[in-house]
């Protein structure tokens, strides 16, 4: 059993990706926006890593995960695969989510309403799964 990142290497979001998370971004009101930690500051814009900035920050991190789906039916009877988003939700909330003022029945609300807008698009084809649990067995 695999439960994997699978795209894009080095976070390299694509154009698209970037759009949609970055319009949603925008509807949250400040509140929603505000980073955890010491720094408090708005979250305004999720961007595309350089991979400078990725191999400094972790070298291990999302090396060539697009690869692992192509890669595995050489080495494994592929039984099932299932893709689960990620695919704005990985960046949208990232350093806001854990802020504990956001925890309440709204936060609740809007982050169940971004799950659904994001499940819609994957399945309309706009947006593809990030992410993916993988059923598989030594032939």
């Amino acid at each position: 059993m695999l439960n994997e990142f699978v795209r894009p290497t080095r976070f390299q979001w694509t154009d698209r990706q970037l759009e949609v998370i970055n319009r949603l971004l925008r509807t949250l009101p400040p509140r929603l926006r505000t980073r955890c930690g010491t720094t408090r500051k708005v979250k305004s814009e999720v961007g595309r890593p350089t991979f400078a900035e990725m191999k400094r920050v972790d070298p291990s991190e999302a090396i060539r995960p697009a690869e692992i789906l192509p890669l595995l039916p050489r080495y494994f009877e592929v039984v099932d695969v299932k893709g689960y988003g990620g695919t704005v939700l990985q960046m949208l909330p990232h350093e806001i989510a854990s802020n504990p003022q956001n925890a309440d029945a709204e936060t609740s609300g809007v982050l169940e309403a971004i799950c659904d807008f994001e499940e819609r698009l994957i399945a309309l084809g706009d947006l593809q799964h990030d992410y993916a649990l993988v059923v598989a067995r030594k032939p």
